[in-house]
């Protein structure tokens, strides 16, 4: 069963047993954009029609917990810097924050995942390959594992309700959110794209505020890769660029 893809795909920076100590919201980095020249052009890698990718990560992938299927996906504040789980089912959804990603290397992270169900989660860490093979476990208030899954299957959760950019250095996802407050998690008017891009220890993500795109288009670096991204009506155009010398 592949589950908790949206919720592992942007923490698993701050849950890896390899990253520092001192790990937090810098794991998801803001881009900064750059005004596209007029009618410079390059490879296109997506037209993502916008309308119909907002919040698809909200509802990553379908999982089954003691008899109760549920939908799981992510969700963020606008600066990322509060992440939520988002748990639903029979119509209804509930945000819960990770208030403290690193405990679930520890002592275990509690979700509640409506208002009469709550969980531990732990994650298991693998040193020889954590963003694959490590495991993360749920368990009853009495410390009864109901659940478990390989990170490797969460990641793979995420990537489906991504877009993905073939770009020339590798492949990179993108999503598309509604910005969530950091204390309740109720919606807000602002919108942000989610760059996320799978390394073999440690992955890489980057925000940006949606509203930084317009028709005339922007260029924004992601590592080695330099993207263009304009609106055409309420499509998102994404072109791969030359690296400038």
């Amino acid at each position: 069963m592949r589950v908790w893809g949206a919720l592992l795909g942007a923490t698993l920076a701050v849950a890896s047993p390899l990253a520092p100590q001192d790990s937090g919201p810098s794991h998801v980095k803001r881009l900064r954009s750059a005004p596209l020249a007029p009618g410079l052009r390059g490879r296109r890698l997506a037209r993502i029609a916008l309308a119909e990718s907002l919040d698809a990560l909200n509802r990553a992938e379908a999982l089954e917990i003691e008899g109760k299927r549920w939908e799981l996906g992510l969700a963020a504040d606008e600066r990322f810097e509060r992440l939520f789980a988002v748990f639903s089912r029979e119509g209804r959804s509930r945000f819960a924050p990770l208030t403290e990603p690193r405990a679930l290397l520890r002592a275990g992270l509690p979700l509640s995942l409506d208002e009469r169900t709550s969980y531990l989660f732990r994650v298991r860490p693998r040193r020889r390959a954590p963003v694959r093979e490590s495991r993360v476990i749920a368990e009853r208030p009495d410390g009864l594992a109901v659940a478990s899954w390989t990170t490797g299957e969460l990641i793979d959760g995420l990537l489906r309700k991504g877009v993905r950019l073939a770009a020339a250095q590798g492949d990179i996802w993108v999503g598309y959110l509604s910005d969530r407050d950091a204390a309740t998690g109720a919606r807000e008017p602002t919108r942000s794209l989610l760059f996320f891009e799978p390394r073999r220890f440690i992955p890489k993500a980057w925000r940006l505020p949606a509203a930084e795109v317009s028709e005339r288009g922007i260029v924004v670096e992601l590592g080695r890769e330099r993207l263009s991204l304009r609106r055409g009506g309420d499509e998102l155009i994404i072109e791969e660029l030359p690296v400038a010398q």
